[in-house]
């Protein structure tokens, strides 16, 4: 009998994925081809990182009366969502906002916040920082770290974090009564700030490329066609227990592991130091070591990273700890990567993202560039090649620091 209803089950599991299959909507979806942007040009679609620098870029272009404009919007919508919460702080910061004359200097990655702003006005100046946060979530204590750091930096500056995120969803590390208040922002929010101020100082005159490319790239990649998320509520609509089966069995990290550390091993003939993340749930980090690289003191780590959504990455970085630990050697070996020329665009300032340093990120790349890698077995080579061949340019670098530990 349970044999019996087991295939009936699994009859029924293949007929509704050949109706999800030969959907109409399924198929116009499969047509979409995506906007066309920078970001996606340069394989930056999701990366916080480059989104921080420009978001960085259009608060501080006054040139194009952008930067002054879109912190004024910023300032004054975060001045209505501080309004009964904490009023005093809601009116310095209107004060400030709705000052005529606004000077702005942004820094990106200033005290680990991914962009400071220091808006300064005849009424009063104002710290602000912004933590963007797309796919990844927030560390452990996170936010009431940097609400800590901007409050003991401020001076006589109003401190004030924005936490933007794809969705807008209300912080979880954040810390409450300090004198630093976090408001949450959308990026369709953020979006919506944008326009306003390219309208209204774009009359007469051509707005910059840049900007509109990136008001494309947010509206397409970050905040959903609006046309594509109807096919996609239409097809949830029609085909329920279809869409359900596809989200439950969708490829994960979890897939691949063992073809990805099998193909790594394969390559390399010496011990390797292994560590996943979570230890519950879906798998969304790998970590490899070289076990004599960690022992000498060189404690560079390789991640393949494999979030919800976007594409798959490979990292080279050093955990904060180990950077603490070992900073003098690390950064000897850094000024040593000057004189190797290397073609890996490492970045030896290691900066640091959280609880990691991290010196090189690439997104795996397979197949034609309108296909977005999955988590299949081509991935897990192609992420394996690209951890080998970044090993094999970084040893001869690592060696000479091996071999003084004797």
């Amino acid at each position: 009998m349970p044999n019996g209803v087991g295939a009936v089950t699994i009859h029924r599991q293949k007929s509704l994925l050949k109706a999800l299959e030969t959907a109409e909507e399924l198929r116009t979806l499969e047509r979409h081809v995506p906007v066309p942007t920078f970001m996606r040009a340069l394989n930056l679609a999701r990366s916080e990182r480059a989104h921080s620098r420009m978001i960085a870029y259009l608060l501080s272009r006054d040139d194009i009366a952008i930067g002054g404009g879109l912190v004024r919007e910023l300032l004054l919508w975060a001045a209505d969502q501080l309004g009964t919460e904490d009023p005093a702080v809601a009116i310095r910061v209107r004060t400030v906002a709705e000052s005529l004359s606004l000077a702005v200097e942004c820094r990106v990655e200033r005290w680990s916040i991914d962009v400071v702003a220091e808006v300064v006005s005849p009424a009063g100046s104002i710290l602000l920082g912004i933590e963007n946060k797309i796919d990844a979530p927030e560390r452990k204590g996170q936010l009431a770290q940097y609400q800590k750091r901007l409050g003991k930096e401020c001076g006589e500056r109003t401190p004030l974090l924005l936490f933007l995120t794809a969705d807008g969803r209300e912080p979880r590390t954040s810390a409450k009564g300090t004198k630093v208040p976090v408001v949450s922002i959308s990026y369709r929010e953020f979006l919506e700030h944008l326009n306003v101020v390219i309208q209204d100082r774009s009359r007469g005159g051509a707005v910059t490329e840049v900007v509109s490319n990136f008001q494309r790239h947010i509206r397409e990649e970050i905040v959903g066609d609006s046309h594509v998320k109807g096919l996609v509520l239409d097809l949830w609509r029609r085909h329920p227990e279809a869409m359900r089966l596809a989200m439950k069995y969708r490829p994960r990290l979890d897939d691949i592991k063992e073809v990805y550390l099998e193909a790594l091993q394969d390559g390399l003939d010496e011990e390797l130091l292994i560590r996943t993340y979570p230890n519950r749930g879906h798998l969304r980090e790998i970590k490899m070591t070289p076990k004599q690289w960690w022992d000498g003191r060189m404690p560079l780590t390789f991640m393949l990273y494999s979030p919800d959504a976007g594409r798959p990455s490979v990292r080279l970085l050093v955990g904060n700890p180990q950077f603490e630990k070992h900073k003098d050697r690390l950064q000897a070996w850094a000024e040593s990567l000057d004189k190797a020329a290397l073609e890996l665009p490492i970045n030896i300032s290691f900066p640091r993202r959280g609880w990691w340093h991290e010196l090189l990120r690439e997104n795996i790349e397979q197949g034609s560039e309108d296909t977005e890698p999955v988590c299949d077995e081509d991935t897990a080579v192609a992420a394996a090649d690209k951890v080998l061949a970044w090993l094999e340019s970084l040893r001869p670098t690592i060696d000479p620091f091996l071999e003084e530990d004797g």
